[in-house]
């Protein structure tokens, strides 16, 4: 899988592709180079899951009043800062 389709995957997605490697090797199916493959798909998306995790719990501690709001989300227009109506 190319590492920009990876980025477009949600976190239960990446949940799934971890499962789905988590069972290839527990198997006796793959060769050692395979298995070394799939570990590091695994490892990747590990990664990308726990970044997903950090960034809604940023998120969360946002919307309860705890934490400035994320730096990518601010700089847009001032609509952006209005109250919902």
């Amino acid at each position: 899988m190319a590492e920009s389709a990876q980025h477009k995957l949600s976190f239960s997605e990446l949940h799934q592709q971890i499962e789905g490697i988590a069972e290839a090797l527990q198997s006796d199916d793959l060769s050692l180079e395979e298995a070394i493959d799939q570990y590091e798909k695994a490892t990747a998306f590990l990664k990308l899951a726990q970044r997903r995790l950090e960034e809604a719990e940023q998120r969360v501690r946002f919307v309860e009043g705890s934490e400035e709001r994320p730096a990518e989300e601010q700089g847009g227009s001032d609509e952006s800062s209005k109250e919902p109506a």
